[in-house]
């Protein structure tokens, strides 16, 4: 779940925020998070999405840390997996 403190936020960034709801909505890819739905509750807006335990950006963040560069195979498999996504 994903959730946005609305009396925290610039209108422009809550704006950017629904228009990434809409979007989502609309995909329906293996390769691209599930939405579930959303709702404003409490101040919050909770965007519900299908877990996934690590992000891409997260996964190259942890490897840079740990000094593990991709080997070519990997990342063939990692731009391969964004590509159909974007299919």
């Amino acid at each position: 779940m994903k959730v946005v403190n609305v009396a925290e936020v610039r209108p422009e960034v809550l704006r950017r925020v629904c228009d990434e709801i809409e979007i989502i909505k609309s995909l329906n890819h293996e390769n691209i998070v599930t939405y579930y739905g959303h709702e404003e509750k409490d101040n919050e807006l909770r965007i519900y999405m299908e877990f996934m335990p690590q992000s891409l950006h997260q996964m190259i963040a942890q490897r840079r840390k740990e000094n593990r560069p991709f080997i070519a195979q990997e990342i063939k498999k990692l731009a391969s997996d964004v590509a159909r996504g974007l299919d």
